[in-house]
């Protein structure tokens, strides 16, 4: 799919569901609520999403081996690009800024890959147990709980069978670029060789330390995530309980790995979260509006963390070891 065309296909998603969604309230409301925040609030949950961007930045230096000074900065950026691009493309900047530190694609795949999936496995955890405590939850939002908990399950099985089998999925990869007559163009080899590296990669991640460190650091960034949010519902003046805030969260978190999303989130994120609280019971002039503050602030967020990360960037005067990149 071009770039062009997912851009479009993104504004359009986004035009269409804010659209849809302000039929339903007063958009001014989201901009009282906005502007009505309490500034002590506010000021702590810019500081709570702060920790949980650390986090991501500890648990890629940890993997990597890449200096704090220079990754921290670089996670600061990538999560600010995260919430501003839709889809892929957020992702993309994290590996760019990674290979300009001479670590290779391969390489720097593996992780994100690794990373991603413990990010889903704690987003699950931390659902079911917030789940414990709401418990006039509806059915139907268990069921569909248990339907993320069998699609995780399948991903990490997926991911050991790519890892385990890498070899034979790379033989059959050049058999059949071979059959279609593809095998000796640049990208076809090029992709299956880089396939392999990511394989190689998540395979030399191992050890009960890393595996406790990425653990523990992902379930810290999305708790630090889920407390960010409940600050924000408090400052707004909404009375919701803090369970209720993280089985919303996880639902419109959960949403954001899907291929394809507003720009920005716009849209998608308003979405998810107001029928996951419509759900739970939260009227739709709550869910909606909330739905718009929260993102609004966490936007507000990304981008001053983003801006914090360029200003680190450039004074780190880092310079990156060209001939150490590994195309």
């Amino acid at each position: 799919m071009k770039r062009s065309f997912r851009l479009a296909l993104a504004l359009l998603l986004t035009v269409v569901l804010v659209w849809w969604l302000l039929r339903y309230v007063d958009a001014s409301e989201v901009s009282k609520t906005v502007l009505a925040i309490n500034p002590l609030f506010l000021v702590a949950s810019l500081l709570i999403y702060l920790l949980s961007v650390v986090m991501r930045a500890i648990r890629f230096q940890r993997l990597l081996k890449v200096p704090a000074k220079v990754m921290i900065p670089i996670t600061f950026v990538h999560t600010c690009l995260l919430n501003l691009l839709p889809g892929i493309f957020g992702e993309m900047s994290y590996i760019y800024m990674v290979r300009r530190q001479g670590i290779n694609i391969g390489h720097s795949a593996a992780v994100l890959i690794v990373c991603r999936v413990f990010d889903i496995a704690a987003v699950f955890i931390l659902t079911l147990v917030a789940l414990f405590f709401v418990r006039d939850a509806p059915s139907s939002f268990r069921t569909l709980l248990m339907i993320m908990g069998a699609a995780l399950l399948l991903i990490f099985l997926l991911l050991v069978m790519f890892v385990l089998m890498r070899h034979k999925i790379e033989a059959f990869g050049r058999r059949v670029a071979s059959i279609l007559g593809i095998a000796h163009i640049r990208v076809v080899q090029w992709s299956l060789a880089k396939m392999c590296e990511v394989a190689a990669a998540i395979e030399s991640i191992r050890g009960a330390r890393t595996y406790s460190m990425i653990i523990v650091t992902s379930l810290l960034v999305w708790l630090f995530a889920y407390v960010q949010t409940y600050l924000l519902m408090v400052g707004f003046g909404y009375d919701v309980p803090f369970a209720a805030v993280a089985l919303g969260t996880s639902l419109y978190r959960l949403v954001t790995i899907l291929p394809i999303s507003g720009l920005a989130g716009f849209g998608t994120t308003e979405l998810s979260w107001a029928g996951a609280f419509i759900v739970l019971g939260i009227s739709h002039d709550i869910a909606i509006v909330s739905a718009f503050s929260v993102h609004i602030m966490q936007l507000l967020s990304a981008i001053i963390v983003g801006l914090a990360g360029v200003i680190l960037l450039r004074s780190t005067k880092h310079t990156p070891k060209i001939g150490s990149l590994q195309e």
